[in-house]
């Protein structure tokens, strides 16, 4: 018997392209609010875990923390939707996982509204069983929390469920829940090396090498 039962997918970098979106809209809160710039190497690291702990880590004085927030959000849900599409590869992955079996489901540490709109927005809504975001957990990645909340939402164990996602964060919290991780390496935010130095269980450079990677873990 099959002992995987669920994937489970992180969002940004992962099934939505949100790179650019995410890297612009950083830069500006960035000037708009400490009035310099930082570094893409600097400024993305933190992506993947929620947006409030990335801006307290930028914050020069605490009051910058809420401004930041607030500014980058007003920018990046401008055409949020548009700015989101689903890499290519996902969909058919997505559709081939689900006549395999497997149950699906997205944990992310974006608000919901904004990532359950994207999915829709992209087509991909209906495979998933689940869209938890933010609110769903009080304990965020790394932290295993979510993970477990979703395995728990879905009747299952977490060594029944993979997740999918393409930041050591996703990695990290994966392990610290007792789930395979499987390291997606297209997502721009961090690359395969750096993946690998968090040991996930598998990782795949292209969409089209999920379904196998799944099958390999199962």
């Amino acid at each position: 018997m099959a002992k995987i039962k669920a994937v489970l997918f992180d969002n940004d970098g992962t099934l939505s392209d949100t790179f650019d979106a995410i890297r612009v809209s950083m830069h500006y809160a960035m000037n708009q609010v400490l009035g310099h710039d930082i570094p893409d190497e600097e400024l993305l690291h933190m992506v993947g875990k929620p947006l409030l702990d990335q801006m307290q880590h930028f914050a020069e004085i605490p009051e910058q923390v809420d401004q930041l927030v607030q500014v980058y959000r007003t920018h990046n849900e401008r055409d949020l939707l548009e700015k989101s599409p689903a890499f290519p590869g996902i969909p058919e992955a997505l559709q081939e996982l689900q006549a395999m079996g497997y149950r699906l489901g997205v944990v992310s540490s974006k608000r919901q509204a904004l990532v359950a709109g994207g999915l829709r927005y992209a087509g991909i809504d209906s495979y998933f069983e689940i869209i938890y975001g933010l609110e769903q957990s009080s304990g965020h990645k790394p932290l295993p929390d979510p993970l477990i909340r979703a395995a728990e939402d879905m009747g299952l164990y977490p060594y029944e469920c993979i997740y999918v996602g393409d930041s050591p964060y996703d990695v990290q919290a994966s392990q610290a829940a007792g789930m395979d991780a499987i390291a997606v390496a297209w997502g721009k935010f961090f690359s395969g090396s750096e993946l690998l130095r968090y040991e996930p269980n598998v990782l795949v450079k292209e969409p089209a090498q999920l379904v196998s990677a799944v099958r390999l873990l199962d």
